[in-house]
């Protein structure tokens, strides 16, 4: 169960998420993904193709955790399951678009929405989590703008 705080900080940042996976020789990858947080559930896209979703395909097990790189220094992280859907991907592609770039005349926009271009739905279901936050102990330190998002 995820409470109000997490759920907040979910929906509310802007950065990616970053999902760890575990590859055929047993060596984790953490590969940074767009995501966006929904009914205790998040929510990315990879291509079909892409060696992500083959390594998902056979392991479903994944970490993940969703943390900016500069202060303030708060974050969520945990471990889960993910399943895969194809027939969803290109809708929700351009749902992640839109959530982090306001235009969708870029190449980028036309990239990923090509015709040609099949997307599958990562949904990520959150087994534990755990949040940090390091900003009482490195205010001193650290200039924290008041507008970033923390826990």
């Amino acid at each position: 169960m995820i409470d109000a705080a997490i759920e907040k900080y979910l929906e509310d940042i802007r950065i990616p998420l970053r999902l760890s996976c575990q590859l055929g020789n047993g060596y984790p990858l953490v590969i940074s993904l767009w995501y966006l947080y929904r009914d205790g559930k998040l929510y990315c896209a990879s291509g079909s193709s892409s060696k992500l979703v083959r390594y998902l395909r056979v392991n479903s097990r994944v970490g993940f955790e969703v943390a900016a790189d500069s202060p303030p220094y708060c974050g969520v992280r945990g471990y889960g399951r993910v399943r895969l859907y194809e027939d969803t991907g290109k809708t929700m592609l351009r749902e992640l678009y839109g959530r982090y770039f306001s235009d969708t005349d870029s190449e980028l926009f036309t990239y990923l929405t090509a015709d040609g271009r099949q997307e599958m739905v990562v949904e990520l279901t959150p087994e534990k989590v755990t949040t940090w936050n390091f900003n009482d102990r490195m205010s001193e330190s650290v200039k924290i703008e008041s507008s970033k998002i923390c826990l």
